[in-house]
């Protein structure tokens, strides 16, 4: 089974973006059977990945903070990745779009509340 995964985005100490995934999601998942695509955040072609694999579900990884301005605060928040929230959004309308199972984990499920409540 082939799955696609949000990575977290930090700033190194070059205070430039980059994406990482904890090493704990490959060993667990592999247990099962499961391989993951991981989704870069800086990509602007998203859809490519679920065009290019067969992938048959999501998971939007733990991590960074989801920007208050996603629900309509105007507040700036050390930590966020606007690039991971457009990431994550885009990675949660393909999954609606092709009825894939999405799984979010530790705060990032907020990200599902607030797109839910944007889309419905």
């Amino acid at each position: 089974m082939l799955i696609a995964i949000s990575q977290r985005c930090d700033l190194n100490k070059h205070k430039e973006w980059m994406d990482n995934l904890e090493t704990s999601y490959t060993s667990y998942l592999e247990k099962f059977g499961i391989k993951l695509v991981l989704i870069p955040n800086f990509s602007g072609d998203i859809p490519y990945y679920f065009e290019k694999f067969p992938i048959e579900g999501v998971i939007l990884s733990g991590g960074n903070d989801i920007s208050p301005r996603m629900y309509g605060e105007d507040v700036e928040w050390p930590g966020v990745s606007a690039e991971r929230d457009n990431t994550e959004r885009k990675m949660l309308e393909i999954a609606v779009e092709r009825k894939l199972p999405v799984l979010g984990m530790q705060g990032y499920a907020d990200d599902q509340c607030v797109f839910w409540r944007e889309t419905y």
